[in-house]
């Protein structure tokens, strides 16, 4: 019996700050060839991304045609781009679909940082789950990293070593 990989998380973020599951009875002794979901990445994202998008949405048209009206328009335009989106962009897999949503709703946010009210809401949350997913990357590059064996891992190691310790020379001479 072999045991589910990582905690099922298609998200670096999720996959090393997501804690592990309860075992699925039927996944114990067959893993699926594509990975889940982790159950509490699931929930964020279900309820993050509409509103990022029915934020972006709406900005723009509340400004074009008055706050009522835009958020008002915006609501089934949120729905249609929801449906609509994952046909255009051609996402077959999760991975896929957290990869072009990520980088989307981070590069919106990129550039509405110095809006403000709700917009600034998820624009510095957006901005936040990045910094914390490229830790997340950063993670699991070292995890990986410290698994290779060989010359090659030695050489790694005494690498990273020499690194750490002329760094700290250098910011203790000034």
């Amino acid at each position: 019996m072999t045991t589910p990989p990582d905690n099922r998380a298609v998200s670096a973020l999720f996959r090393v700050f997501g804690g592990e599951e309860p075992r699925v009875s039927g996944e114990a002794s067959e893993i699926p060839k594509v990975r889940g979901m982790n159950l509490a990445e699931y929930r964020v994202l279900a309820v993050l991304l509409p509103l990022t998008l029915l934020v972006a949405i709406a900005h723009p048209l509340a400004g074009w045609l008055g706050t009522i009206a835009g958020w008002v328009a915006a609501l089934p335009l949120t729905v249609i781009a929801l449906n609509v989106l994952p046909f255009l962009l051609g996402m077959k897999s999760r991975q896929l679909q957290w990869l072009v949503s990520f980088l989307a709703s981070v590069a919106w946010a990129v550039f509405h940082l110095r809006a403000s009210g709700v917009t600034a809401f998820f624009a510095w949350f957006w901005a936040g789950v990045a910094l914390i997913d490229l830790a997340a990357v950063g993670v699991l590059a070292w995890q990986s990293s410290m698994r290779w064996q060989g010359r090659g891992g030695i050489v790694w190691r005494l690498t990273v070593l020499v690194a750490v310790h002329a760094a700290a020379v250098v910011v203790g001479w000034k």
